[in-house]
């Protein structure tokens, strides 16, 4: 390293040392364009997926200990990394080398299938066994899953990933392994130490369009004079420091892990033009556990740090109580390579009001101190003042938070945090709480009082004092003052005390039928259910129970997942040359493992490739009355062209299905959903193209939009194009009829019931986004690169939309990073747009969507509506179903009439129904077009046929196991022929039923769940059976077959050329 090299970044990367310019370019995208390592990749963008995972090895600058972690490259820009040595998965192992054991052992334990999350996963698992690698205790199986809990994989559902490792520690000594990277720890812990001990100033290279001279007002004043360059990166060592620069750029954004602030300068466009950064801020790095009164905690101090800290205390010591309740917070905050950066001072100046922590630091009375830069002042104010309104803190825009003192509990102190989400892990709370009770024991005179009586102790419990903090129940951070006050001074008793407790809740949190979130009278209630939780709980620690202070029953505990597959074995034979019936690992295993599996996006640019983003409509139903292009010509740079419906050589309509042209590559004036493409900006970096889709005005007429199943029923959308200027598209209703309906409906000795059941979208959220790479060629001829699940049927329509023979383009599909069948169509309309630009240019086009892009243009799962009615004897046999079904097709019809229909033949899933009607309608609305997903219908038709089993069931007061095994095909008299005549031959599913049944020993399991829940109040398990049916093949039997071509060469090696797409 050269002496005094501070003005730039100064990083490893894989043992490579770079000096690096541009300090605010995000580390996956200098690992991916300008150091070519495509095996980190971009999953979401926002820290979510762990698909970018890396790991870090520095020095902190206080300790002066060594420190490695893993973090998000989609988050962390350039300067957050200076002084650091990174490793990508390509640095742990590779085929030219050796693979390191955790990347052989997740290839023979079949982990990969598409692959795309393959090299975060690796890297997370690297990155906890580097950083216990000098630990002498044996590593624990659930620690090795938790350290996955920043990471997504949407195909294996990890089970083969959690075998492949466990296997690695159980084994660990027998393996032969080489050191994966060799750090000279001794040279880069001085020169890294230096680095973070000195104050850095970087200046980007990259000027934005701004004007300089509101930046030079104080140049003078500074050491650095050089100030033609933006934007500014400092990052300061000390409090001295950090306030002469925030007095120098007043407007500049003080960033630690960059988890929020990158957020928004992703999703909102924001834009700061100076960043201070406080990871070397020695104040601001303290955990002081010394103090008398409680804890002193750095607002720099990362949550993994601080929870690593609280880790170390011993259990059950009362003084302990609030840490405790942290650590279970800490530990359901976001995933691991989040904790790793983001900090504690972060979280709470942030002042989400569904934060995790902060109803727990207002409740327990913590005390926040920040110095304002501009008076060199300090000032505190406890937790439960702080926040002021939505993400509104009594920090002005000049004040900095430097600590938090979190007091140690008294003995008669209980303290408990909850938070409430979709996911135990790494998800959002719709309701948090931190609460806190001061309680004193009184003697019980008499046992017939009706105070709460332990007849063992003969004792009555009177809460002292009481704080109640709730996130997600108003704006902000808020604690219920009048339940409060109701609570101070009672009696402990459940029962009574909680129906005061509604009413005061109510009026302490007024949600408005509209509060953003939604869900009022859910939250409401867990409000309600989250304080008899610790009225329980309190209830329970007093009575000398033996639980601990730092868990109660409804807490989930901690445990090691287990999984069993069956498949048949089979004998070596032939010396193992067969594969047939065999587990064979993937044959890009290895390539997916050493991050060398080529996705679309991984391939190369040529210099003179260009880049696009889309303009996409910004409402559901309206007329397009103007598009002004003129500022982003005139002010945008490296535009080159924007492409609208005019501009399209062929035709701008084509069909998906069914001959039907509802679909257009451009808007062509009239909207009809949001996420449509309207335009496509064409630049010379994607950054351009995203600049310049910003400054496209779109002038609208507004018109009536129809948005779901009960407004279309409600509105007759169904067989037309509703809202469409086109209406020569009809189609009738779709049924199935078998048996007389009516008749059995008319029996006076049958049971009947009525229902309905709504079945919501689901995103598919393949990992990888859709992606194209188009290359023009000579006299006309077009390569199209494109993650697809269908590349003849996107060659068919860009060939139509160019107005091309099809032999003129060729598409070419290696792999895809999962599709799930939101790449069996969707992909069209994206890949003609940019095959319309590489053609009218002549320059090769390519495009990788973001994730929020990805989620509004391309649709989901069919959302579904099921009416049914069904007629049923007394001992559990159906007579008959009638079932409607409204499907959701969106605002073209794609492959929703094939959605419908396998729907249909799924709609009595294994169910012998000797009189059954099931009739099937579209439903036309403003949102984007809906498409295939995995089932392709069938789970929305055998969940409506599952919902009035149980509801059967329930009628009768039976097992639903029980009214399941009266009704399927082929028990007793019950018909191997489905509704629709098709015979079930070599039919074996009652075997399958009674086989799984006796194998998982179902009816012990759930007398003892039975028992189970009869034994406790609150926390309860569930065990269910459920048979369902899979059509392997196309309605259509045209579909049904494939044809490839095959080259055997002269050395014996064999091409296989073919139309069919590795997918999951």
């Amino acid at each position: 390293m050269e002496k005094n090299d501070f003005d730039k970044v100064f990083c490893f990367i894989n043992g490579i040392p770079h000096y690096i310019e541009k300090p605010e370019k995000l580390l996956i995208n200098y690992l991916r364009e300008d150091c070519k390592l495509a095996g980190t990749k971009l999953g979401c963008g926002e820290g979510g997926c762990g698909a970018c995972t890396v790991w870090i090895w520095t020095v902190h600058p206080v300790s002066q200990q060594l420190d490695c972690y893993t973090i998000n490259a989609c988050l962390v820009t350039l300067a957050m990394v200076d002084a650091c040595y990174i490793v990508t998965v390509e640095g742990i192992g590779s085929r030219k080398d050796e693979l390191h054991p955790i990347q052989r052992l997740l290839v023979q334990h079949n982990g990969s299938q598409c692959g795309y999350c393959t090299p975060g996963i690796l890297m997370s698992m690297f990155g906890f066994l580097e950083k216990n690698k000098f630990s002498k205790q044996v590593l624990d199986i659930e620690e090795i899953e938790s350290c996955f809990d920043g990471n997504l994989c949407r195909c294996t559902g990890y089970r083969s990933i959690f075998d492949a490792f466990r296997s690695y520690v159980q084994a660990k000594e027998t393996f032969c392994i080489k050191e994966s990277i060799s750090i000279p720890e001794d040279a880069l812990q001085h020169i890294f130490l230096e680095r973070r001990r000195k104050l850095r100033v970087w200046i980007s290279q990259q000027q934005p369009h701004c004007n300089k001279s509101m930046y030079l007002s104080e140049t003078t004043a500074s050491p650095y004079n050089s100030f033609d360059r933006f934007p500014i990166f400092v990052r300061p060592t000390n409090l001295q420091e950090t306030i002469y620069y925030k007095r120098l750029y007043p407007d500049a954004k003080f960033v630690v892990g960059n988890s929020e602030i990158g957020i928004d300068i992703k999703m909102k466009q924001k834009r700061w033009n100076c960043f201070i950064l406080l990871n070397d801020v020695q104040e601001l790095l303290h955990i002081d556990d010394t103090k008398s009164n409680g804890w002193s905690i750095g607002a720099a101090v990362s949550l993994s740090k601080l929870l690593d800290r609280i880790q170390q205390l011993k259990e059950n010591q009362f003084q302990f109580r609030t840490l405790y309740m942290l650590r279970n917070q800490l530990q359901r905050f976001a995933g691991t390579q989040i904790r790793n950066v983001a900090c504690l001072g972060g979280n709470i100046a942030t002042a989400s009001p569904i934060s995790d922590i902060n109803p727990l630091l207002a409740a327990t009375n913590a005390k926040l101190r920040w110095i304002s830069c501009k008076h060199g002042t300090y000032s505190e104010a406890n937790a439960k003042d702080f926040f002021v309104g939505y993400r509104s803190t009594l920090l002005k825009e000049d004040d900095l938070l430097v600590d938090v003192l979190i007091p140690l509990t008294k003995r008669n102190e209980y303290v408990f945090a909850y938070k409430v989400s979709r996911r135990v892990d790494d998800d959002i709370a719709i309701v948090s709480a931190g609460m806190r009770f001061t309680c004193s024991i009184i003697s019980q005179q008499s046992p017939n009082d009706s105070m709460l009586v332990d007849t063992r102790m003969n004792k009555k419990i009177v809460l002292e004092d009481v704080s109640l903090v709730y996130g997600g129940m108003a704006d902000r951070t808020k604690n219920a003052q009048q339940t409060e006050m109701v609570l101070c001074g009672s009696v402990l008793e459940s029962c009574s005390l909680l129906s005061f407790c509604r009413n005061t809740l109510d009026k302490d949190f007024a949600l408005k039928e509209d509060s953003p979130g939604g869900m009022i009278e859910f939250r409401r209630t867990l409000a309600c259910s989250l304080l008899l939780r610790s009225f329980h709980r309190l209830e329970r620690l007093l009575c000398n129970e033996q639980i601990q202070d730092s868990c109660d029953e409804l807490d989930h505990s901690t445990f090691s997942s287990h999984a069993t597959q069956i498949f048949q074995q089979l004998n070596d034979e032939g010396n193992g040359t067969c594969h047939l019936g065999r587990t064979v690992p993937h044959q890009s295993a290895i390539l997916q493992c050493c991050g060398e599996a080529q996705y679309v996006d991984d391939i190369p640019s040529s210099s003179d490739t260009l880049y696009c983003a889309f303009i996409l409509s910004s409402v559901p139903h309206a007329n397009i009355l103007s598009i002004d292009c003129s500022e982003a010509y005139n002010q945008c740079p490296g535009i080159k062209k924007i492409f609208l419906s005019q501009d399209v050589p062929g035709t701008n309509q084509f069909a998906i299905a069914n001959n039907v042209e509802d679909e257009e590559v451009f808007c062509s004036g009239h909207v009809t959903a949001v996420g449509q493409i309207i335009g496509m900006v064409v630049a010379d970096t994607r950054e351009h193209a995203l600049l310049g889709r910003r400054m496209v005005k779109v002038d609208y007429e507004r018109l009536p939009a129809i948005l779901t199943i009960e407004e279309a029923r409600q509105q007759q959308s169904f067989e037309h194009c509703c809202g469409r200027k086109r209406k020569w598209w009809t189609f009738p209703p779709h049924f199935i009829e078998q048996g007389n309906v009516e008749e059995e409906f008319h029996r006076t000795d049958l049971l009947q019931i009525r229902g309905n059941v709504k079945i919501g979208a689901q995103e598919h959220f393949y990992l990888e986004t859709h992606g194209c790479l188009a290359i023009p060629g000579e006299n006309d001829e077009l390569v199209i690169y494109v993650s697809t699940q269908s590349p003849s049927k996107t060659q068919m329509v860009i060939a139509h939309v160019l107005g091309l023979p099809s032999h003129k383009v060729v598409c070419k599909t290696k792999r895809i990073g999962g599709g799930f069948g939101g790449k069996e169509t969707r992909n069209i309309f994206i890949s003609c747009a940019v095959a319309v630009a590489a053609h009218t240019l002549k320059k090769p086009i390519r495009i990788y969507l973001d994730r929020e892009d990805d989620m509004v243009m391309t649709g989901h799962r069919h959302p579904f509506f099921g009416d049914y009615r069904v007629a049923f004897d007394r001992l559990g046999k159906i007579h008959a179903v009638e079932t409607l079904l409204f499907a959701n097709i969106g605002n073209s019809l794609d492959l929703s009439m094939a959605v419908l229909d396998r729907a249909l033949f799924h709609s009595e899933n294994v169910y012998h129904i000797p009189n059954i009607r099931i009739v099937g309608r579209l439903c036309w609305t403003h949102t984007i077009s809906n498409t295939a997903f995995r089932g392709f219908g069938g789970p929305q038709g055998m969940a409506i046929a599952e919902t009035w089993i149980h509801h059967v069931a329930s009628a009768l007061m039976m097992n639903p196991e029980t009214v399941r095994s009266l009704n399927m095909y082929g028990v007793g008299e019950n018909s191997l022929t489905t509704p629709y005549g098709m015979k079930l031959l070599g039919y074996s599913g009652w075997e399958c039923w009674q086989s799984v049944m006796e194998s998982s020993d179902f009816w012990k399991r759930k007398q003892t769940v039975n028992e189970y829940n009869a034994n406790h109040r609150y926390r309860k398990r569930g065990i269910a059976a459920v048979p369902t049916k899979f059509g392997i093949s196309f309605t259509n039997k045209t579909y049904n077959q494939a044809g490839v071509l095959i080259h055997v060469y002269l050395d014996g090696s064999v091409l296989v050329s073919h139309g069919g797409v590795e997918m999951n």
